[in-house]
C-alpha cells in the first residue's frame, strides 16, 4: 500500500548517523530528515545522539524554518517539554 503525503512535511523520514569522528566543533552525529512528498532534506551534525539535541534540530532547523502542519502540534509540545526540563527553564 502507497500512502502518498498529502502536503510537504506531512510525512517524513529521519536518521540518527554516527558516531563519526569529532568534528573542531565537538559535533559527532548526523540527523537527517527527508520530506516524502517534496524529497526535500534538512540536515545538521549535533554533539549528541541525545533527546535534547534531536529536539533542537526539529524545532530550529524544521518547525521554526518550514512550520508545522495541524497533525504535529501534540509533537511540538511534547518536543518542547523535553527542552524545557533538559534546559531547567522555569516560568
Amino acid at each position: 500500500m502507497n500512502i502518498t503525503p498529502e502536503a510537504p512535511f506531512a510525512r517524513c523520514g529521519i536518521d540518527l548517523c554516527g558516531p563519526f569522528p569529532v568534528t573542531e566543533d565537538k559535533m559527532r552525529y548526523a540527523i537527517v530528515l527527508v520530506d516524502y512528498l517534496t524529497k526535500f532534506v534538512e540536515a545538521k551534525a549535533i554533539p549528541t545522539a541525545s533527546a535534547p539535541d534531536t529536539v533542537k534540530f526539529f524545532v530550529y532547523d524544521v518547525f521554526l524554518r518550514h512550520g508545522c502542519i495541524n497533525q504535529c502540534a501534540p509533537i511540538v509540545t511534547r518536543m518542547l517539554r523535553v527542552l524545557h526540563v533538559k534546559s531547567n527553564v522555569n516560568n
